[in-house]
């Protein structure tokens, strides 16, 4: 499991940066299988990026190393990359060698709280043309927002439209403050408002509140149909609005949340499996989802 993974490599000062939404249940063969990104992607990048070699068993039944501990492993093929997010059609990951980071020193997680979609949307790019990676750069819509406050009482704003959470780090204290003095710039010039976390207790509560954004929605009905859509950053907005009036459309009940600093959403229909009609209506509203994500640039992934 990657948490536990991080659990132990933490008394080193090391953490493995791949981050999903379920770090706590994830493993990682099945990150590596699904090439996994997460909450810290756009800063540190997704699970090929820190895979350096796998012992696998092919279909054969033959077993194979490829790739190794040195830095520079250059010779023939990547099978290695080959096998990630290969979903298990190529073998059966045994044994993975992976690459650990030094944990930052330093770290500033900031909720903004906007009246539109488009305010927030426009704070995502905003952020990155400040010349600002954050390490996370996550957003959830009002109906995430309202299902999260009602399922984990953490008191986020309900009335909000959209709360991009965002998180600095680095290991100079001078850059981090420096980063998120922009941040708060960008902000403040989209007329959006700004809760700074004032504790470690603080900081986790708030991650806390992004990460029950999945179990919040799936126990709202009996069928929880998660989706992935990526698009690129500039169409954040654009992509934000579509999903809110496809599932007007199609009269579903949605919610959607994700990592906005790689455009990656998570757009959640939640529907009952009993209703013939409605799950009709919740497959329409896929196969929109994903030509709309097409229509943007984008990707089901």
């Amino acid at each position: 499991v990657i948490q536990e993974l991080n659990n132990a490599a933490a008394p080193f000062g090391l953490m493995y940066p791949p981050d999903p939404g379920t770090v706590t249940t994830a493993t990682m063969g099945g990150s590596v299988a699904e090439n996994s990104g997460g909450l810290r992607g756009l800063k540190y990048g997704v699970t090929k990026h820190y895979v350096m070699g796998m012992e696998v068993v092919l279909a054969s039944g033959e077993r194979v190393r490829f790739g190794g501990k040195t830095v520079k492993n250059v010779t023939a093929y990547d099978f290695s990359n080959l096998f990630v997010g290969s979903e298990g059609t190529l073998g059966i990951i045994v044994e993975i060698t992976c690459k650990l980071l030094p944990s930052p020193k330093y770290r500033r997680t900031m909720l903004a709280t906007y009246s539109t979609v488009e305010a927030a949307g426009e704070t995502v790019a905003g952020i990155i043309k400040a010349q600002v990676i954050p390490a996370t750069l996550e957003i959830m819509d009002n109906m995430t927002i309202r299902t999260v406050e009602a399922f984990a009482h953490v008191g986020l704003p309900t009335d909000a439209a959209a709360l991009p959470l965002i998180e600095v780090d680095g290991m100079a204290q001078e850059v981090v403050d420096r980063e998120a003095e922009a941040v708060v710039k960008v902000v403040s010039e989209n007329n959006g408002e700004l809760r700074v976390a004032k504790s470690d207790a603080e900081r986790d509560g708030l991650w806390a509140a992004r990460r029950a954004a999945l179990p919040a929605l799936a126990s709202l009905n009996n069928t929880v149909v998660l989706e992935d859509a990526t698009v690129p950053r500039s169409r954040i907005t654009d992509m934000l609005l579509a999903l809110a009036e496809i599932g007007r459309k199609h009269r579903l009940v949605m919610g959607t949340f994700g990592h906005a600093g790689d455009g990656n959403l998570h757009p959640t229909i939640l529907a009952d499996k009993n209703d013939a009609d409605e799950m009709a209506r919740v497959h329409l509203a896929v196969d929109e989802i994903f030509a709309t994500a097409l229509k943007f640039g984008g990707t089901l992934s």
